[in-house]
């Protein structure tokens, strides 16, 4: 998905670590969509490589920091049902398993706007060039207490999309 956008798809910062869960969506052995979990380490985020005094300081005051990397969805598979699956399941792995208090993700400007309408997540970060990628890149953060508040408020309900992308991910209890 990223090269056929022009992204550079390579680069040795990528390879997976003990630090990252990948996940996978499929249908059959077509594989349709992926997203990254990268858990905090001795190396940092991905995201620090740009945006390292803005995850200092969410470090600073006791946050437990993780990220959303490596997201691609084939267009011919994609819906909000998929993408709110693969958000619960971080969610679930980042702040159920992991015990993460703070999200964040690096994403292209022109979809900086869909994350903050839809999930609530703040700007935090000035544009940049992402190396990795060669593109501009801004950053998204939302602590994981409020996304919490937010499935738990919305969950399962199904509303319209134009309101909250929460209402596509389960309710807590059919977690």
């Amino acid at each position: 998905m990223y090269s056929t956008r022009g992204l550079q798809v390579y680069h040795p910062r990528l390879e997976q670590t003990a630090y990252q869960t990948t996940i996978v969506a499929c249908k059959g052995d077509h594989l349709f969509a992926t997203l990254t979990l990268g858990l905090d380490s001795p190396e940092g985020l991905m995201a620090d490589t740009l945006y390292g005094p803005e995850i200092a300081a969410v470090r600073a005051r006791g946050g437990k920091v993780c990220e959303v990397t490596r997201m691609a969805i084939d267009p011919t598979h994609s819906s909000h049902d998929v993408m709110a699956d693969l958000f619960q399941i971080v969610y679930i792995l980042a702040r159920r398993i992991h015990q993460m208090t703070d999200l964040f993700i690096e994403v292209n400007p022109r979809h900086a706007l869909f994350y903050r309408r839809k999930l609530g997540l703040e700007q935090i970060g000035d544009q940049k060039i992402c190396r990795r990628v060669q593109a501009p890149a801004v950053l998204l953060h939302q602590r994981l207490a409020h996304i919490s508040e937010q499935i738990i408020r919305y969950g399962g309900l199904k509303l319209p999309c134009n309101r909250t992308f929460y209402s596509f991910f389960m309710a807590p209890w059919e977690e």
